[in-house]
């Protein structure tokens, strides 16, 4: 079953774990964030310098005609819902109009506009357009105000300017953790530029580029969107069996446990096992010293969680043990979540339930390595 049809049922599951007043108080704190992070749409923040294409881009990625708008367009948030809209005027005033913003609307200079609009392409998410005036203090003060509103970030560029540079090197670490440079103009994309600007990605969306690089972007949001929203579903899953229930429709799995998947290398190459043997004897190594710890604490899970992305993004790094071992990231990608999740909650049985993730990562690994 997909992340999506997972949600509404991982919702009802903690509301009513909620509802029953069997959780502990601190649990409830952790109930109540699943239930908002679920609930909640992912944000993507579109920014720029004028001109950038951010109007376009916001149109086409929500499924919104939005290229019939005067100019300048002002900043603007799209969200999944009725068609309506909601338009804020330069003195706090407050304009409301049921469907797409209208002339009369637009001929009152709004400085901000929420849009709803029922279009597929808003399920699961919402897109926060960000005008602003060419200069760096305007593009400097917008980029503060969107950080708090925004979870992944798209720059628009036509030519990735050292102006650009600067102001992005300025931006709220916030914006910069989670970004992707989308390229509006002709000519190649400045790939090695965005890498050392620390963009994740970078999509050319250009004249020459046509519909299916839109598409492109738009399926690797979605993407995004659903590993979320997956990860938020196994740390609910988790909680869930604490009080000995879980999502409707699927079957219970013991606490702290990952999916078990069967060992598959039948044809692993000895430069495999080597990079396996390697990750092996960094998890025995260090959940050794973790288990010399005088007094398991909130340490011990943070160490824990640690040691599982970094196995996590090792494994991924390494072609070989992919090729090998299919299942091996999904290990310890399942296995880091829910270390996540058991320091969120923090606690003396925590620290026995990541002692136990460990031991049962290493029985895994074990199994692959005498396959």
């Amino acid at each position: 079953m997909s992340a999506a049809a997972m949600t509404p049922r991982a919702i009802a599951a903690l509301g009513a774990l909620r509802a029953s007043g069997q959780a502990a108080a601190r649990a409830e704190r952790s109930i109540a964030s699943l239930i908002d992070k679920l609930s909640s749409p992912v944000r993507v923040g579109i920014f720029g310098l004028p001109g950038a294409g951010k109007t376009r881009l916001a149109g086409s990625l929500g499924g919104v005609p939005l290229s019939d708008m005067p100019q300048p367009v002002p900043t603007l948030e799209l969200s999944h819902g009725v068609c309506a809209t909601r338009a804020m005027l330069a003195d706090g005033s407050l304009l409301e109009h049921d469907g797409l913003p209208d002339a009369a609307m637009l001929a009152q200079a709004p400085v901000f506009l929420g849009i709803k609009a029922p279009a597929p392409e808003l399920a699961g998410r919402s897109l926060l357009m960000v005008a602003s005036e060419a200069q760096a203090d305007d593009i400097a003060a917008a980029l503060d105000w969107a950080a708090p509103r925004v979870d992944i970030c798209l720059w628009c560029t036509r030519d990735w300017s050292a102006f650009e540079a600067a102001l992005w090197q300025g931006a709220p670490d916030r914006l910069r953790n989670h970004a992707l440079l989308v390229w509006t103009g002709p000519g190649d994309a400045p790939c090695a530029e965005a890498a050392e600007a620390g963009f994740d990605a970078v999509f050319p969306v250009g004249p020459g580029d046509g519909a299916s690089a839109l598409a492109r972007l738009s399926d690797h949001l979605g993407g995004i969107i659903d590993e979320a929203a997956t990860q938020d579903i196994l740390a609910a899953r988790l909680l869930l069996q604490r009080y000995g229930c879980d999502i409707a429709d699927q079957e219970p799995e013991p606490s702290a446990e990952i999916i078990a998947h069967p060992a598959t290398a039948r044809h692993a190459s000895p430069e495999a096992r080597a990079e396996l043997a390697r990750l092996f004897q960094l998890l025995r190594s260090e959940a050794d010293a973790l288990r010399q710890a005088p007094e398991p604490d909130d340490a011990f899970l943070a160490s824990a969680e640690a040691l599982l992305e970094t196995l996590s993004q090792r494994a991924g790094d390494l072609d070989h043990l992919e090729e090998a071992w299919p299942e091996l990231p999904l290990l310890f990608t399942e296995a880091r979540d829910l270390a996540l999740l058991l320091r969120m909650e923090s606690g003396a049985g925590q620290c026995v339930d990541a002692a136990r993730l460990l031991l049962q990562v290493r029985q895994e690994m074990e199994v692959m390595l005498a396959a």
